[in-house]
């Protein structure tokens, strides 16, 4: 399964609380920003996966399905559909991958992977970074 580019707005800013936050209710199986290095700040724009288009985020299922989402031109991505949980993500370029080690239930990428590291008392070393 493939997702589709996602919007240019708020890059590294937790997507699911925030439209919770605005009253739209969850939307978002998953959903997130991949940036070059691992500290940037909220309202950075991450990496423009409209140049780079051999980086790709899958999302691993417990059922198995790996569903793989190309970043748009913000760094940003999402996943609409079905996911099973938990899931194991993952960032693949040409440069090689980059993967959780452990298993997510929450689809809120950058509730997680903050510009400090440890959002939401995770143990996320920083931002989701595409492998160089």
């Amino acid at each position: 399964m493939t997702g589709t580019p996602a919007p240019k707005h708020n890059p590294g800013g937790a997507c699911e609380q925030c439209h919770d936050a605005l009253g739209v209710g969850l939307v978002f199986a998953a959903a997130g920003t991949v940036y070059a290095t691992g500290h940037e700040p909220d309202f950075c724009y991450g990496i423009d996966g409209l140049t780079m288009t051999d980086v790709v985020v899958h999302l691993l299922g417990h059922d198995g399905a790996d569903i793989a989402i190309h970043p748009g031109e913000t760094g940003n991505f999402y996943w609409k559909g079905p996911l099973s949980l938990p899931y194991l993500p993952k960032v693949a370029s040409s440069k090689g991958e980059r993967a959780a080690t452990q298993p997510h239930d929450n689809g809120d990428c950058n509730l997680c992977h903050t510009d400090m590291a440890g959002g939401n008392g995770s143990q996320a070393p920083g931002r989701i970074v595409v492998p160089y």
